[in-house]
C-alpha cells in the first residue's frame, strides 16, 4: 500500500512538472542567422534568424549563440526563468540579438507573456433518427371448416365458413442516436487580445507621437515608443503610425516585433506592413509572429 502511494505521488509529480515549462524565442534584429545551444545542447541543425524553443523547465539555462557568418563573434549568456526568487512558469520569453553602437552583438530581453492556452475542441452531437413505419395487413379466412357431428346415431361432415379476420401489426420504432464522436476544431485563436481591451485615445495618442519625434536619435525614439507602448494598448494603425516615425528599417521592425503584445486588434496588424520600405521586412515581421502563435 505504502509503494503504491509513493508511486502515485511520482507520477503526479511528473504530470505536475510537465504542464509548467517555458518557452524562449530568439531573433535577430537585422536578420543575421545562427545556431543556438542550451546548457551545451545544440537546438538548430540549420542556421535560422528566429528559434523558437520549447518546453524548457528549469529556472536558468546558459545560451549561446554561433553565427552563421563566423566573422561574428559568438555570443554566450544566461537566461532566467525566475525573478526576485518568484519562478516564472508557462510563460514566452522572447530575446533580440542585437549590434551595438560599439560593433559588438548582444542578447537583450525584450518581454514574457504567459503561454497561450489552445482552446479545446467543440463537440458537437448529431442525432440520427431510424423510423419503421407502421404497416397493417388483414387476412381474411373464407376457406371452411371441416367439422364431424354426431347427430342422433349419424355421423356426418359439416362445412363452417367463421369469417374469421387475422391481423398483423408492426409496431413503429424510432431510435434516437447519439454519434459524440464527431468532433469539430474549435475556430482559430481571437484577433483580439484580452489584454489590451482599448485603443489609446486620439489626444493621448497624440501627445505619445509628439513625445517620440521629439527625440533627436533614433535609438532614443525607439526608447521612448517602448516605453509608451508597454504602459498601454494601441490598434494596429496606431502601432503603423508610430513605426513611420522611424527613419531606419530595422528600427521599424525591431518595433513592429515589440509593439505586437500590446495591440488590441491583432487579426488587422497586417496595417503595420505598409510602413515599411522593404519586403524583406514584411517577411520578417510575419515569420516572427507566427513563432508567436
Amino acid at each position: 500500500m505504502k509503494n503504491s502511494i509513493l508511486l502515485l505521488i511520482s507520477f503526479l509529480s511528473v504530470v505536475f512538472a510537465v504542464g509548467q515549462t517555458n518557452n524562449l524565442t530568439v531573433f535577430s534584429e537585422n536578420g543575421e542567422r545562427f545556431y543556438v545551444s542550451i546548457n551545451g545542447i545544440n537546438q538548430n541543425l540549420l542556421a535560422e534568424g528566429t528559434l523558437k524553443i520549447t518546453g524548457l523547465t528549469q529556472p536558468t539555462y546558459n545560451v549561446k549563440i554561433v553565427f552563421e557568418n563566423r566573422n561574428i563573434s559568438s555570443i554566450e549568456a544566461p537566461v532566467y526563468f525566475e525573478w526576485g526568487g518568484n519562478r516564472i512558469l508557462n510563460n514566452d520569453f522572447v530575446y533580440s540579438i542585437r549590434k551595438t553602437n560599439m560593433g559588438t552583438y548582444q542578447m537583450q530581453y525584450i518581454y514574457n507573456a504567459p503561454t497561450p492556452v489552445s482552446q479545446p475542441l467543440i463537440i458537437v452531437e448529431q442525432q440520427q433518427t431510424t423510423t419503421t413505419t407502421i404497416t397493417q395487413s388483414t387476412i381474411s379466412t373464407s376457406d371452411p371448416i371441416m367439422m364431424g357431428v354426431n347427430i342422433n346415431g349419424m355421423g356426418a361432415d359439416v362445412s363452417i365458413n367463421t369469417g374469421a379476420t387475422q391481423s398483423v401489426t408492426t409496431t413503429q420504432t424510432t431510435i434516437a442516436q447519439t454519434d459524440a464522436g464527431s468532433n469539430q476544431t474549435a475556430m482559430s485563436p481571437s484577433p483580439t487580445n484580452a489584454s489590451c481591451p482599448n485603443a489609446m485615445n486620439s489626444n493621448d495618442f497624440a501627445a505619445a507621437k509628439k513625445s517620440i519625434s521629439s527625440k533627436s536619435f533614433e535609438d532614443s525614439k525607439l526608447t521612448v515608443a517602448k516605453q509608451l507602448t508597454s504602459r498601454n494598448c494601441l490598434s494596429s494603425l496606431q502601432v503603423k503610425e508610430i513605426v513611420e516615425l522611424f527613419s531606419y528599417e530595422n528600427t521599424k521592425l525591431q518595433y513592429a516585433k515589440f509593439a505586437y503584445r500590446y495591440t488590441v486588434d491583432r487579426g488587422k496588424y497586417f496595417l503595420v506592413n505598409d510602413a515599411f520600405q522593404y519586403e524583406s521586412s514584411i517577411t520578417d515581421l510575419n515569420n516572427f509572429l507566427g513563432t508567436l502563435r
